[in-house]
């Protein structure tokens, strides 16, 4: 649901795509009925007024539907998301700060095994996946006499084979009996049997992955599996080498990888990436540079595996953060609304904490009022741990880790540590909390954030899941905190909390309310997880949202009297906008400073700009640049060795191969009609473009020296049977049967490879 997205302000269109951006207007608002209205005003509160005219957010909208409108459950999106017969309900009188849907309502047929079962109504609050929430409901159906059942057939529903003659799905791939699961959803990263069988079992991978490896990625020889590219990138270590998340266990993450909505600049890489997997069987087989853009250094987020992109002293010293972001002690950029919003963005914790005590330059107030500041702030942290013990202004409130009992005496061990050791790299606290930004997760990926760090083992547990659920293998790692909750055998769930003294407090942990005088209850609490819809890693939400955003470019004008104020259109309104963008007859001629680069550029209707690149350059505004081969072609039939058929309906197609150590970098398609050619002949211009990529540049410099070699090439003509024979990849070219296909081969000299 475009409304619930957990970075953007997002409205949903009458054509269920999202508009990305604040400023929307509805249409046809006239003939709403009560419903409609109740889903509107829900719409308002969970996008947070990404609507033009949502003339109220939060609380506001709240009270409109309980006064205005005899709203009840509101049933949004109208059609069901999980799947047709799983609608997602919210409540009138519902918790603002929540996008999740207070309950599923079920309505429809579902299969169980062999049986179709029809489920006329049935509440079902369990947040979990698709495969889970239908085992849970034919658990729930099989129990209910009252449901209507009918046998269907019981083989798997598709008759439809594969390329080899192979069935799409299989009935004995889940250990559950009855369950029919694609053969192309094994290994591929995501979970459709409830006992995981299918990203469990080896049954065929081979086989079944070996036609599809230039779409399906491999972890390693040791580790066959069959990976979606939905799963490369996406924070879940699905390999043991780490390589669906690391391009081949280097520094470089593959979420980094513009391979997105936004940029394709990078997924050519990407699906080289993917053929590789296949064919490397070492670790350190490719190893190449990082690089990363340069507003990516002094971001908050760590690029670079020596974490030399965050030197906070080499930040603090020489770094400029742009005029709209938030500046951290430590030199590092934030955006200003992440600052006092809960969540700790710049390594000192700077942006949330000791904010009113200490200097706030005008550039600061600028992007936030001190008012607004003030506020936050006191609204926020009212409720800290340890308040009436430690002074908040200068301290941070944390159990030492070198105290065997912090609890014990709170006068003699206060539980404080001075604010300047946050973010310092060095543990004080039990579980690292006051490092959470600087300390990497035990997964290698991300931070540390809302998890407990055991000092004498590599573990790192949820606070939600700590003691309750999980705990340090080495007892001691977390006695002083778990042994206070297990000698309170009824406080037995997380959201229970026990006092020092052993009371307990049914659901009053963590619920910003203080329920004992030294707050305890609010110790190591993660306030931002009961707001998501979905379970998101510790700030990857911003990191996605600063990565996909068109940061503004800082050029000065010339001639003088550039428009520089055009630089901040926002490229994204023409995918938003609801109207074609065609270019505009009746703009005004301004000049832009160097907007496209080398490209041309183009007023749309929609007040965006379009670039038109030429060949060798590319990207949204024509910013990358590639190297390139002009070749110019035609086919010369006059010699009398060759026999042309005058049949005017006959149409030769030549593929033009670029070949780099007999790898095919780029290609292009001639086509010729000999009859035509034999009269006049037409020239061709052909531009082959290879990247800058270490590989290129490194062979570049080596050939450097002998660019006179590039006058002797090779064309040799190769016919498609020929060109199978050696290479059985060229099949995605065309059929041998369909039609006649000449390759051209251009064989560059020994400096070129």
């Amino acid at each position: 649901m475009c409304e619930t997205h957990y970075v953007k302000k997002k409205w949903t269109l009458p054509n269920g795509r999202c508009y990305e951006d604040v400023g929307y207007e509805e249409v046809n608002v006239t003939n709403r009925t009560i419903h409609d209205e109740c889903q509107y005003l829900l719409r308002c509160i969970l996008s947070k007024g990404a609507e033009k005219s949502c003339s109220c957010t939060d609380n506001s909208c709240i009270d409109r539907l309980n006064t205005t409108f005899p709203c009840y459950d509101i049933q949004f999106p109208k059609a069901g998301i999980l799947a047709p017969y799983i609608l997602s309900v919210y409540y009138r009188t519902r918790n603002a700060s929540s996008v999740a849907p207070d309950f599923f309502w079920i309505n429809g047929t579902i299969k169980c095994q062999d049986t179709l079962i029809d489920i006329p109504g049935a509440q079902f609050s369990n947040y979990s996946t698709l495969p889970r929430i239908e085992d849970s409901l034919c658990r729930y159906a099989n129990n209910r006499s009252s449901f209507g059942n009918k046998s269907y057939y019981q083989s798997c529903y598709s008759h439809s084979l594969t390329f080899n003659n192979r069935p799409y799905s299989s009935r004995t791939i889940c250990s559950k009996p009855g369950k029919c699961v694609s053969i192309y959803r094994m290994r591929d990263g995501f979970m459709d049997c409830t006992d995981e069988m299918d990203e469990t079992n080896d049954y065929l991978l081979d086989k079944i992955c070996s036609k599809v490896q230039r779409y399906r990625f491999r972890c390693s020889f040791e580790q066959p599996t069959c990976l979606s590219v939905t799963a490369l990138g996406n924070l879940q270590n699905d390999c043991k080498n780490f390589f669906d998340e690391r391009w081949f266990g280097t520094s470089a993450k593959l979420i980094d990888v513009k391979c997105n909505k936004l940029w394709k600049d990078e997924c050519g890489m990407l699906r080289e990436y993917i053929e590789k997997s296949w064919i490397l069987s070492g670790t350190n087989e490719i190893v190449e540079q990082v690089r990363i853009p340069f507003r990516s250094y002094c971001n908050t987020f760590r690029n670079l595996a020596s974490q030399e992109d965050e030197n906070v002293n080499e930040c603090s010293d020489a770094w400029v953060c742009p005029e709209e972001q938030w500046k951290c002690n430590t030199g590092q950029c934030i955006e200003a609304e992440w600052v006092l919003d809960g969540v700790w963005d710049c390594f000192d914790a700077s942006d949330e904490t000791d904010l009113l005590s200490s200097f706030l330059s005008d550039r600061t107030l600028r992007l936030v009022s001190y008012s607004k500041l003030a506020n936050k702030s006191i609204d926020l942290y009212r409720t800290s741990p340890f308040s009436s013990i430690c002074n908040l202004t200068m301290e941070f409130p944390c159990s030492h880790v070198n105290s065997s009992n912090p609890w014990d005496n709170l006068t003699y061990n206060r539980p404080c540590i001075s604010r300047q050791k946050i973010g310092d790299n060095h543990v004080d606290c039990y579980g690292a909390i006051h490092e959470r930004n600087t300390i990497t997760h035990c997964d290698q990926l991300t931070m540390l954030g809302y998890h407990f760090k055991c000092q004498s083992s590599n573990q790192c547990i949820p606070y939600w899941d700590h003691c309750s659920g999980s705990r340090c293998t080495i007892n001691s790692d977390d006695r002083f905190w778990c042994d206070i909750r297990q000698n309170s055998p009824t406080c037995d769930i997380f959201v229970d909390s026990v006092c020092f003294n052993g009371t307990c407090v049914k659901r009053g942990r963590c619920n910003r309310i203080l329920e004992y005088s030294f707050g305890e209850d609010e110790y190591m609490c993660e306030y931002e997880k009961e707001s998501k819809l979905i379970s998101v890693s510790y700030r990857k939400d911003k990191e996605f949202g600063a990565k996909n955003t068109n940061n503004k470019l800082r050029l000065l004008g010339f001639p003088a009297d550039a428009n520089i104020s055009k630089l901040e259109t926002d490229l994204n309104s023409t995918a938003n906008s609801t109207q074609a963008a065609t270019a505009s007859p009746d703009i005004k001629s301004e000049p832009i400073a160097y907007w496209c680069n080398r490209g041309v550029d183009v007023h749309m209707n929609n007040g965006s700009i379009a670039c038109f690149c030429p060949p060798q350059y590319y990207g949204d505004k024509c910013e990358f640049h590639t190297d390139r081969i002009t070749v110019l072609l035609h086919l010369n039939l006059s010699q009398s060795i060759y026999r042309v058929d005058m049949n005017v309906k006959i149409v030769l197609k030549i593929l033009v191969l670029l070949l780099f150590n007999n790898e095919t970098i780029t290609s292009n398609l001639l086509h010729v009609r000999p009859t035509a050619e034999m009269i006049i002949y037409s020239k061709k211009m052909m531009p082959f473009l290879y990247s800058h990529s270490p590989r290129f540049l490194q062979h570049k410099n080596q050939r450097y020296v002998n660019q006179s070699d590039i006058i002797h090439i090779q064309f040799v003509l190769k016919s498609m049977k020929e060109m199978i024979r050696e290479n059985h990849s060229l099949l995605q070219y065309g059929s041998i049967q369909s039609i006649s296909i000449i390759y051209l081969y251009i064989v560059l000299p020994k400096y070129f490879n």
